[in-house]
């Protein structure tokens, strides 16, 4: 519970209904912090200023597309995962979105509990392969200690 609170989510929406079930549904039932831009150009600045945990974005913003921010979020923030919403399912957009790097797409109507549990189960395999690097990480460390004890005994 402690580590969702530190997690952040940006939701991108010009629907605003949308942006406010899901921040409703993120802060309430998940304890998120977060964050909400209507446009591509109020997504930007808050992608620039904040390190977000996942990003959730309509396909369709009334500056650029969802697509776009999917494109710029690889290159400014490639640990931000990103979910996309369209309005409807379509395999070419859905490749597309894939190909972008996506972690999800989903289409309206939403289900806010479907909505909830993609979420949590991105947000949690992004914290156990953060386990999984740190854990590694740390017994590279020991041996180069303990091969320079071997080579220094002091």
């Amino acid at each position: 519970m402690n580590n969702r609170r530190k997690e952040r989510i940006l939701i991108v929406a010009k629907d605003e209904e949308l942006r406010s079930a899901l921040t409703d549904t993120l802060e309430t039932a998940g304890g998120y912090t977060i964050n909400q831009s209507s446009t591509f150009e109020e997504a930007l600045s808050e992608i620039l200023l904040i390190n977000f945990d996942l990003i959730v974005t309509e396909a369709e913003l009334p500056d650029l597309s969802g697509m776009d921010l999917l494109a710029v979020v690889g290159g400014l923030r490639p640990n931000a995962s990103v979910i996309v919403i369209d309005d409807d399912l379509s395999a070419k957009s859905a490749v597309a979105v894939f190909r972008l790097g996506a972690v999800d797409y989903l289409y309206k109507p939403l289900n806010m509990t479907f909505v909830l549990m993609q979420i949590e189960r991105q947000l949690e395999s992004k914290r156990t392969e953060q386990r999984t690097v740190s854990h590694e990480e740390q017994p590279k460390q020991d041996n180069s200690r303990d091969r320079a004890r071997r080579l220094d005994p002091r």
